[in-house]
């Protein structure tokens, strides 16, 4: 998860300067499952659970590396394969963590890494099935948590962190260490309702950054942070999404294949593209201005997207979706691809319990 609900915001910016894994910490160690997935992938029932034990400590990250989607999912560790979209639980299990994982694939290791809500930095090696940790606070650091995005031009993490001022901290990996450093003028007020969601956009030349407000509180202002400047520059808002009471943070993604930012939630694709500074909303592969409709497919919320390069695709997994009655709000496990081309969706794995209505 890579939002905290309810606190403040401030920006922390982590630069991963070095590859090296000898910082900190013993590491994680285990081998392949030997429960092999079934060769049909829409018949393959073995996937991350969605439960609502671990929904909110679920997340995923495409890594480059190995063409390979890196998921934890509370205590476990997981791997699709993309080439035939199938799962496959590994032996070792995902770094420990009480609130939630937040994962991103990052170029300069050439792994994914995995920050934790105590301020940890770990990374994973998909072929020895391996996590190390790199390091983490020491005791004199903040308590790190928030929302946070790889910038894939340099390296850094960069991180939106709950604290009541903004505070910019650097993790280096070769010495494990936490550093603060000067965080700029950062827009949000200082307000527990701010929910802000954002993704690095290469086209834009930062993270696009949606102010989302919860309760009361409705924002939706949009900007762009530049965290080599430490700039903040006002972008067109976005139409009011149906994130619920707040994004978890894991809901958007960068669509290479059409040089937009795409945030999902509710069945609804919000598009930016940084060329005209404008936003194109879809549900079903049609243009639309509402987006919290909630009419679209699939009709979840908190899911993780990440980007499939392989495939050219955004792959979404899990989350919740609303059924009306009793029932309200049920976890799934289906996996979905979203076209960026033709803004359609198809579902590449149906969840492996369908809700009642």
């Amino acid at each position: 998860m890579r939002l905290s609900s309810v606190w403040p915001a401030a920006v922390v910016s982590l630069v991963l300067a070095g590859c090296g894994n000898d910082a900190g910490g013993p590491a994680t160690t285990g081998s392949p499952s030997t429960t092999a997935p079934s060769t049909s992938p829409v018949d393959n029932k073995l996937r991350p659970p969605i439960e609502p034990q671990n929904a909110w400590t679920f997340e995923m990250a495409f890594d480059v590396s190995d063409s390979v989607v890196v998921a934890a999912a509370g205590t476990e560790t997981w791997v699709l394969d993309v080439s035939v979209d199938q799962w496959m639980q590994m032996e070792a299990p995902a770094p420990p963590t009480d609130l939630g994982h937040s994962l991103f694939y990052s170029p300069e290791l050439g792994d994914v890494i995995d920050l934790t809500e105590d301020g940890s930095v770990w990374s994973y090696d998909v072929a020895g099935d391996e996590w190390q940790r790199l390091g983490g606070p020491d005791g004199d650091e903040p308590w790190i948590r928030g929302i946070a995005e790889v910038d894939s031009e340099s390296g850094d993490l960069v991180v939106l962190v709950p604290w009541e001022e903004p505070l910019t901290w650097r993790f280096d990996v070769p010495s494990g260490t936490w550093i603060q450093l000067d965080s700029g003028e950062v827009p949000f007020a200082v307000d527990s309702t701010g929910a802000p969601i954002m993704v690095y956009d290469p086209v834009a030349g930062g993270f696009v950054v949606i102010d989302y407000g919860a309760g009361e509180t409705l924002i939706d202002a949009t900007y762009l942070y530049v965290p080599e400047t430490g700039e903040w520059t006002p972008l067109a808002g976005v139409p009011r999404l149906g994130f619920g009471y707040f994004p978890f943070g894991r809901e958007a993604a960068f669509a290479p294949e059409t040089g937009r930012s795409v945030f999902v939630t509710g069945g609804v694709a919000a598009e930016y593209d940084a060329r005209s500074d404008t936003w194109s909303l879809y549900v079903n592969g049609e243009l639309t201005t509402d987006g919290m409709s909630m009419a679209g497919v699939p009709r979840t919320g908190g899911s993780s997207v990440v980007d499939d390069p392989v495939n050219g695709r955004l792959l979404m997994y899990g989350g919740a979706t609303w059924i009306d009655g009793d029932e309200g709000w049920i976890t799934v496990d289906s996996l979905w691809a979203y076209d960026p081309a033709t803004h359609q969706w198809t579902e590449v794995l149906p969840a492996t319990e369908t809700p009642s209505s």
